[in-house]
């Protein structure tokens, strides 16, 4: 009776779950949560693009805010069958009028200056530096004297 008891407690341990004694050949599956987001789908992101066009190039935000309507989040979290745990986030803000206004997170537009400014004031700020440019060369000309390299 004794024998059977023992017997009895050591099978239902192993009947449990296999976490703790390591199986040969048993696969782990890759667990994915939340938004794939790449750098492709940022670059897309223009400043002035409205709530649903962004949800259109990213999807459906996996978190709303609800007392803050103007910002959504995308989260992704992988984990791998060896254990090892990748997130990323991305935030997107708009403005009073649901248009895009900036981003945080892991992934920024490749050309960073497109999402802090609006397009006219990139193009004013371009203008003045190369305007800038012109001028320290006339500059460096006359101080140089008269030799341009």
């Amino acid at each position: 009776m004794r024998l059977a008891f023992i017997s009895l407690i050591i099978c239902s341990l192993f009947a449990t779950g296999c976490s703790w004694v390591k199986f040969p050949g048993v696969r782990k599956v890759e667990i994915q949560q939340g938004n794939i987001v790449d750098q492709e789908m940022i670059d897309k992101l223009r400043p002035g693009m409205t709530q649903s066009q962004v949800q259109f190039v990213l999807g459906t935000p996996l978190v709303v805010d609800t007392f803050n309507k103007k910002r959504w989040d995308y989260f992704y979290s992988r984990t791998t069958s060896a254990g090892v745990e990748t997130e990323e986030l991305v935030t997107i803000y708009f403005d009073d009028e649901g248009n895009l206004k900036r981003m945080t997170g892991d992934y920024l537009p490749s050309s960073s200056i497109a999402l802090r400014q609006s397009p006219k004031s990139a193009r004013e700020a371009l203008e003045k530096l190369t305007l800038g440019l012109l001028l320290s060369s006339q500059q460096l000309l006359l101080l140089g004297g008269g030799v341009l390299l």
